[in-house]
């Protein structure tokens, strides 16, 4: 009889959960418009025509609808009343996500104006 670990597939390391949790924020986060919609919808509800204004002319109707809609099937984005006026509230999915990306955000300001060296990082 053989003695010893079993035989298949290798265990996981214990970081792999790290890894494969934070993808899928990532994942949430990945969309062209996804990172903008939050952060407008974090502030308060908006119509799709606010939106539109607020991005400047840089998206088309259509596509800022597909993100909202792929957003609403992610539970990121709810919309409050009827089609023609209702708004675009953040979910509590979308305002826990909102929050990740304040944390975001302010790493990216401080690794902005951070200076590194090739020092490894302390563990």
């Amino acid at each position: 009889m053989r003695s010893g670990p079993p035989v298949g597939q290798p265990r996981p390391a214990p970081e792999t959960s790290l890894w494969t949790s934070a993808s899928v924020a990532v994942r949430l986060l990945d969309g062209k418009w996804a990172i903008a919609i939050l952060a407008l919808l974090g502030t308060q509800p908006r119509r799709h025509t606010d939106l539109l204004q607020a991005l400047g002319g840089q998206v088309s109707g259509k596509v800022l609808g597909e993100n909202l809609t792929w957003m609403a099937s992610e539970e990121l984005v709810t919309q409050l009343g009827e089609n023609r006026n209702g708004r675009y509230a953040l979910t509590r999915r979308g305002r826990s996500l909102h929050a990740l990306l304040s944390i975001l955000a302010e790493w990216a300001d401080t690794d902005a104006n951070e200076d590194y060296d090739d020092a490894p990082a302390d563990t």
